[in-house]
């Protein structure tokens, strides 16, 4: 009776200690991707606007990237967003919305595993005003309505030391919502 007792108590504290360890939560996550055309920038539109119809494709990793192996696809609606329900990670994000519209500018080269290397946007820029001073790279192409590129290497110039694997821009899916904006457009958008 003593040994049914123990054997009794030992169970009821297993499945204590079992219901009262935190499970984890695999249910997938929500978030949202809103796509800009930086090509109809303007100074009232300071990213663009708003694009429907591009295509925003979500890659676990640059390999499946190169492999053109999307994990998740979807089309920005009328008020230029697409939302997403994926497992928290990490994912590469590309944006297309035709007629070379996107938001990896390559130089056309590759680096030696065959990845494309590209510049990494940092917004757009603004003015003249911004463009003469010094608190940006020094950058050809510069004008109000082109990219600001970021200057990886830090020496205050936009150059081939300054490119990156593409896709670069990532997006990381937790427990908080996210709302993350994506820029497409042109290496220059606006000719000068």
């Amino acid at each position: 009776m003593i040994l049914f007792k123990r054997t009794i108590g030992l169970a009821l504290a297993s499945i204590l200690i079992l219901s009262s360890c935190k499970k984890e939560d695999t249910a997938e996550k929500n978030f949202t991707i809103k796509v800009y055309n930086t090509l109809l920038w303007d100074t009232q539109k300071p990213k663009g606007q708003l694009q429907e119809g591009a295509t925003v494709s979500l890659y676990q990793n640059k390999q499946d990237f190169k492999d053109n192996k999307p994990f998740k696809t979807g089309l920005t609606s009328a008020n230029g967003s697409v939302s997403f329900e994926v497992p928290e990670g990490n994912y590469f994000i590309v944006a297309d919305a035709g007629g070379g519209l996107t938001n990896l500018q390559s130089n056309g080269t590759k680096n030696a595993a065959g990845f494309y290397m590209g510049y990494v946007q940092n917004g757009l820029f603004q003015t003249q005003a911004e463009i003469n001073s010094h608190s940006v790279p020094s950058q050809e192409g510069a004008a109000p309505g082109n990219f600001k590129w970021k200057d990886i290497n830090g020496d205050g110039i936009i150059n081939s030391l300054d490119l990156l694997e593409l896709p670069y821009e990532k997006v990381t899916v937790g427990s908080a919502p996210i709302e993350k904006e994506i820029l497409v457009g042109k290496f220059l958008n606006i000719d000068q």
